[in-house]
């Protein structure tokens, strides 16, 4: 996923585009599972390998997982239209919460 967030950086290059990588984990009995931390550090490594690349203009963005009562499993917010709410809560400063880590520098968003 991050090959092809760069084929698309590099097929869209403008000072005033900024490229997230809205992630999700497995569904899981609980809140976290091992793997997910590891995870979670290769996709901020390789995200940072961009950036420092191609100067700021990556992110990448786990979802914070949240119990779904109906199905008992910790899952990401309501899968993809979750996903584009907290991208718009954070595009609009009001992520707090939303994404379990953020590497990078969020500015870029506003600028």
């Amino acid at each position: 996923m991050v090959e092809a967030l760069e084929v698309r950086f590099l097929g869209n290059r403008d000072d005033h585009v900024a490229f997230g990588l809205l992630t999700d984990l497995a569904d899981a009995s609980a809140e976290s599972l091992p793997e997910d931390e590891a995870l979670e550090r290769l996709a901020g490594q390789r995200i940072g390998e961009l950036n420092d690349k191609y100067g700021p203009a990556f992110l990448p963005l786990p979802p914070a997982a949240a119990l779904e009562s109906g199905e008992q499993v910790w899952m990401g917010y309501e899968r993809k239209r979750g996903k584009l709410a907290d991208l718009n809560a954070l595009l609009r400063g009001r992520a707090n919460g939303r994404f379990s880590t953020i590497v990078g520098d969020t500015s870029i968003l506003r600028r």
